[in-house]
């Protein structure tokens, strides 16, 4: 997948839109990979709607802060795989009367800044400004908590 490095080459070429007008160019552009689809950019971070997920394959009522223990354990190796911190957030609201969480990974080397977040509804990646090549690396790892994961 190379989705992070297609949309840093686009910022690029088209000069000094702000976020809002080129979240909605990249949009309209139809900017989507294996189900994970551009939704908007903001401060340098990227956000992407992912594939359907099943509700029950992330929320647990015996898992840690209600996560399914599948994907804490796939997690916390990801965070283990690209020297991240994890954290497990509540969720802004709660569809669903309970109090869910999500995964936050922010980076031990740059004073904790987030570098993404993940939620069954969306994935957010923070744009590393040294290295787009890290970017898009941890991107694909994170899309394994979406697809196929060779994490879990």
């Amino acid at each position: 997948m190379k989705l992070i490095q297609q949309v840093m080459k686009a910022k690029e070429s088209l000069g000094e839109l702000s976020d809002l007008v080129l979240s909605a160019f990249l949009r309209e552009s139809g900017f989507s990979e294996n189900g994970f689809k551009f939704m908007a950019i903001e401060d340098n971070e990227l956000t992407f709607a992912v594939p359907p997920q099943d509700d029950a394959g992330w929320y647990s009522v015996g898992g840690e802060q209600g996560l399914s223990e599948k994907k804490v354990r796939a997690a916390q190796k990801i965070s283990q795989e690209y020297d991240l911190n994890m954290y497990l957030p509540p969720d802004e609201t709660a569809s669903r009367g309970q109090n869910n969480h999500h995964f936050e990974f922010v980076e031990k080397q740059r004073g904790e800044q987030t570098a993404a977040k993940a939620h069954p509804s969306y994935l957010v990646v923070v744009i590393n400004p040294v290295d787009d090549v890290a970017t898009q690396k941890l991107f694909e790892g994170l899309c394994e908590l979406y697809l196929r994961p060779k994490f879990l």
